[in-house]
């Protein structure tokens, strides 16, 4: 849910990050789309090869990574490196999932991962709630994204040192041999069945319409009840004005 609130809060922070970066709609729609598009072309990759590794140690080394690449959009000096970091942010986020996959198959009965899975939507569907409230409460008080990011760092930090006290590991017998029997499965597979793409497609519908909304919907509201007033769309208009 964290990782949701701080890849779309992007919409809520580019009005202030426009001010100060002098960032083109180009760039906005870039800084937009970068954790999306991490997420397009690692998926596969990284369900193959990572799915390798410990998933106790790979959501130790992710979250890390995460919060390494909030930090350093919090810093982003230009356009560049924010937009750098919004990457980084969408590998570390693609990268986790395999582990994801792996812990919910350790501690639930096959039985219970449907509803184990569902619960992780129910979860997804708060962070849809909040990824507008949080934003704006912390960008509140002085208008600052970088304050802004910097705090999500910190929660992500929080996070991270909970995961190194709480975060175990369930390898019971049925686990180990069914794991160490698996290997590698082959993309052909996988695409051998055509119901998993034909809903892939409908859920890519719905990213595109939701991300189109969570980013440039924000800055066409700037002034409404949700949004601090000095966060004013005059630059937006006078950008159209001369276009």
């Amino acid at each position: 849910m964290w990782g949701f609130i701080v890849i779309e809060s992007i919409g809520i922070l580019l009005p202030s990050m426009r001010k100060e970066l002098g960032l083109s709609p180009i760039q906005e729609g870039w800084l937009g789309a970068a954790p999306q598009v991490a997420i397009l072309f690692l998926a596969i990759p990284a369900s193959r090869f990572l799915s390798q590794f410990p998933p106790k140690t790979l959501t130790r080394a992710t979250l890390i990574g995460g919060t390494g690449a909030i930090l350093f959009q919090g810093w982003a000096p230009v356009f560049a490196v924010l937009l750098l970091g919004r990457l980084l942010y969408g590998i570390t986020i693609v990268a986790r999932e395999p582990a994801r996959v792996l812990l919910v198959k350790q501690w639930m009965h096959p039985k219970e991962i449907l509803l184990a899975n569902a619960s992780i939507e129910l979860i997804w569907g708060v962070g849809a709630a909040l990824y507008i409230l949080i934003p704006v409460i912390l960008t509140l008080p002085d208008d600052s994204w970088r304050n802004t990011l910097h705090v999500l760092g910190g929660v992500s930090l929080t996070v991270t040192l909970a995961w190194f006290v709480l975060g175990k590991e369930r390898i019971t017998p049925e686990y180990a041999t069914e794991m160490r029997f698996q290997g590698r499965s082959p993309v052909s597979s996988i695409i051998r069945y055509k119901e998993p793409w034909l809903i892939a497609v409908g859920i890519v519908g719905v990213e595109l319409t939701f991300a189109g909304f969570a980013v440039f919907w924000p800055s066409l509201t700037a002034g409404a009840i949700l949004l601090p007033r000095r966060w004013d769309r005059a630059p937006l208009e006078e950008r159209a004005t001369n276009a």
